[in-house]
């Protein structure tokens, strides 16, 4: 299973590095992050974001690598969002889809 979303993880990094944020909403149990280009990232599993949503805005992502378990999205050193990748904390078969209008990416 984590051998799949690695490669899905390294397709998603390639689609929406460098890309800023431009409005990240909280959709009953599940986030969700727009960018620049019209994309847009489903966050479905249990996910952590360290600081006030606002601070997000505006700012490009520069980072996307897992750790213990987890999906990390990160703009610079002290703000990102970690989503969890345990079995226990999926809520829906995927752990999350990114659209825009090139491409649809589900892990």
């Amino acid at each position: 299973m984590l051998g799949f979303i690695f490669k899905r993880r390294n397709l998603l990094y390639k689609n929406i590095y460098g890309k800023t944020i431009t409005k990240i909403n909280y959709i009953h149990d599940y986030m969700q992050i727009y960018f620049n280009d019209n994309g847009i990232l489903n966050l479905y599993n249990k996910t952590m974001i360290n600081e006030n949503e606002n601070l997000f805005i505006n700012k490009a992502v520069n980072d996307i690598f897992t750790i213990k378990n987890k999906l990390i999205i990160s703009c610079n050193k002290d703000l990102f969002i970690e989503m969890s990748m345990l079995d226990k904390d999926y809520v829906e078969p995927e752990s999350f889809e990114y659209n825009n209008k090139d491409i649809t990416i589900v892990g």
